[in-house]
């Protein structure tokens, strides 16, 4: 088990609720892509769900 003190778990979950709640309910792109790094690329449950550019995420998104 790993020794996080609760006050940055707090911080990890509640942040965890705003980025999925940006992301699928509001669709806050520039806010996605603020916290997104420029060389991830992004693989979700089907083959389509797929990018690796800020574009690709944006159009990634938008299709959610």
């Amino acid at each position: 088990m790993l020794n996080i003190p609760q006050e940055k778990l707090t911080a990890i979950k509640n942040f965890a609720h705003q980025y999925i709640f940006k992301l699928l309910c509001q669709q806050d792109i520039p806010f996605i892509l603020a916290h997104l790094d420029p060389q991830l690329i992004g693989i979700g449950a089907a083959e389509h769900n797929y990018y690796d550019t800020p574009q690709a995420a944006k159009d990634f998104i938008l299709s959610l």
